[in-house]
């Protein structure tokens, strides 16, 4: 009995040995991945401020040559060219810390606002001798002589300030002698200005061509990676009554499903869902929790059952996502050799896709693909005979597709992996989920309430790591 019980503590501690070591393991394989995803996050964000920072300067540069009235295209060398010219016309009688674009406009409108105080002073006073002058002369004698000796004093008035005016200028003068002198200074000041700038520049340049390689790299690794999701499944069945051909699937409201989306059916034990035999196709027709839907039956094996633990897939929607689409060539979804692009185009948005780009009939290509473009769905591909000058644009659009990483699909793939069926080939369910024609479900099924012999049954409620 006791080597039975030595036996048993051995084992158990053998057990206990590996599944720390597994857990171990685990965690150290994911904190990598973590480590890793984070980096390139962090690299794209990067390139992008070190982008937005040389477009902000550049675009303050623009801004700031706008102000003083130049072209963005115009030099340094010439916009100094410039203000000295102006400074020299305008600003003679400046200090050198004022011969700047703002303080010589405030001096001269300080000045402008000085002479016509003054000028509106002496036509004041010019207007109250004139109506003196008028009292006086419909007056006495006495009052027109002292009207011409308040003249005469205004004349000797102005002639002052005309004096004044006249020594100010000759001062503007000497100060312009100056401050050309100082302005040869300030030239040289502005070429060693220039050579630092360019130097800066430069360095600048060769910045952001690293950031641009760099963040070029980053896309490449994003694009991988965006690349080995594809065959993640949607989620999965949680229960299946094949009596009433409804299922519930981990999906519901707070993963943003919408309804009437249809998803393929693939086994539980498929790891890569695309690549797996579908097994049937299911349509979200009640959101009833969170983590919860209730879906109906579109198509199933009588062999081969839906059951749950089945794992659903939609190439149109990933949970809390939008995926983006573009459509190139001749999209003929019934074969019967007319265009269906409106057909697809309305069962991507009805499923919650996005189209970002596509072909028309005339060989025009209508929006544009980006980084966010999930899927290039893949018509027929035009020949020089059935439509003169698409082949090309349809060639334009698989290359853009490559260059960014875009996955291409052809368009029955696209709606074989989504579950979509053609309306006449699909069976037709009423309001419940019960098959048009079929008995009508007792009152109480109607109000929730289950039977006994489904009450066993009952799908279990959303775990809280979400909709898997």
């Amino acid at each position: 009995m006791a080597r039975e019980n030595q036996g048993l503590q051995v084992a158990l501690i053998i057990f206990v040995m590996l599944t720390i070591l597994l857990g171990v393991t685990t965690y150290m394989f994911w904190s990598q991945a973590q480590r890793a995803a984070e980096n390139a996050e962090a690299a794209s964000k990067e390139a992008q401020q070190q982008r937005d920072l040389a477009l902000k300067k550049q675009g303050e540069l623009n801004q700031l040559k706008g102000l003083i009235g130049v072209d963005e295209s115009e030099e340094v060398e010439k916009i100094l060219d410039l203000h000295r010219e102006d400074m020299k016309q305008y600003g003679g009688g400046l200090e050198a810390e004022a011969q700047k674009y703002r303080l010589a406009i405030k001096e001269l409108h300080d000045t402008l606002v000085s002479r016509s105080a003054e000028l509106k002073k002496l036509q004041d006073d010019l207007a109250a001798l004139d109506a003196k002058f008028r009292q006086r002369e419909a007056g006495s004698a006495a009052q027109v002589a002292k009207f011409d000796e308040d003249a005469k004093r205004a004349e000797a008035n102005r002639q002052a300030v005309e004096a004044d005016a006249n020594k100010a200028r000759a001062d503007a003068l000497k100060a312009a002698e100056d401050l050309q002198k100082r302005l040869d200074e300030a030239r040289k000041e502005a070429a060693d200005l220039k050579n630092k700038s360019e130097a800066e520049l430069r360095k600048m340049h060769s910045r952001l061509e690293e950031v641009v390689r760099q963040n070029e790299r980053n896309s490449e690794t994003l694009a991988k990676l965006r690349r080995e999701t594809f065959d993640v499944p949607s989620g999965e069945i949680r229960w299946v009554d094949q009596r009433s051909g409804i299922a519930w699937i981990n999906l519901g409201r707070a993963d943003g499903l919408p309804l009437q989306i249809t998803f393929a059916v693939y086994s539980g034990d498929a790891t890569q869902v695309t690549r797996a035999a579908k097994k049937g196709s299911i349509e979200v027709i009640k959101i009833e929790g969170e983590h919860l839907a209730q879906a109906r039956v579109l198509e199933h094996n009588p062999s081969d059952p839906l059951m749950p633990g089945d794992k659903i897939h939609t190439p149109l929607w990933s949970p809390g996502e939008r995926k983006h689409f573009a459509i190139a060539g001749f999209i003929d979804v019934d074969g019967d050799g007319r265009s269906d692009r409106q057909l697809l185009k309305d069962i991507i948005r009805l499923n919650g896709g996005v189209i970002d780009c596509e072909t028309d009939e005339k060989g025009e290509i209508i929006g544009q693909m980006t980084v966010n473009t999930r899927y290039l769905v893949l018509g027929e591909q035009p020949t020089e005979k059935t439509a003169a000058g698409l082949t090309d644009v349809y060639s334009k659009m698989i290359s853009r597709a490559d260059s960014l990483g875009i996955a291409k699909i052809p368009v029955s793939q696209l709606l074989e992996q989504m579950g979509w069926k053609s309306p006449t080939q699909v069976t037709r369910y009423g309001v419940a989920g019960r098959v048009s024609g079929a008995a009508s479900p007792s009152t109480t099924e109607q109000q929730g309430e289950e039977k006994p012999a489904f009450r066993p049954r009952t799908p279990p409620k959303p775990g809280p790591g979400g909709a898997f």
